[in-house]
């Protein structure tokens, strides 16, 4: 993942399942890259904490589609919105992998979407994954073959 030498990769989570963002925080903690992690329960919150302080976007954010109060589609078409994120990755997650949903997030700007792994070490492997794709290149030129990424 793009980043200064020696800044760690900011990472954002939005996510409601409390199990599912520890979960993803010790993934991040096995995997031997300098990251740090600021997670949230809705679309809501995060675009406030964003909104805090536009001048420094995050390397990465992750968002689950189905949250409270925002749901991941509706904060990403604000992230979108806004010209300071328009190129910041967004991963959208679900545990569903149904063709409509997939198509939906990226119809909606989402740089990639995954398919919540089953187990811990397909998280950790995938977040591995993600976090060492190129992306410097526009967050858009990824094919929608390439898209939607499973474990």
């Amino acid at each position: 993942m793009y980043n200064i030498v020696g800044k760690p990769i900011s990472i954002f989570l939005a996510d409601d399942n409390q199990g599912d963002c520890i979960s993803f925080g010790k993934a991040l903690a096995e995997i031997n890259l300098h990251t740090r992690l600021t997670f949230v329960n809705n679309g809501e919150q995060i675009l406030q904490i964003l909104n805090l302080n536009p001048s420094i976007p995050p390397d990465i954010i992750f968002l689950d589609i189905n949250m409270p109060v925002m749901n991941g589609y509706e904060c990403l078409e604000e992230i979108r919105r806004n010209r300071l994120l328009e190129n910041t990755p967004v991963v959208m997650m679900s545990t569903s992998n149904d063709l409509e949903t997939v198509n939906k997030a990226y119809t909606h700007g989402a740089s990639l979407y995954i398919c919540k792994p089953n187990s811990f070490p397909k998280l950790k492997e995938m977040l591995n994954q993600i976090l060492l794709m190129e992306w410097d290149i526009s967050v858009r030129q990824i094919s929608e073959s390439e898209f939607y990424m499973a474990l």
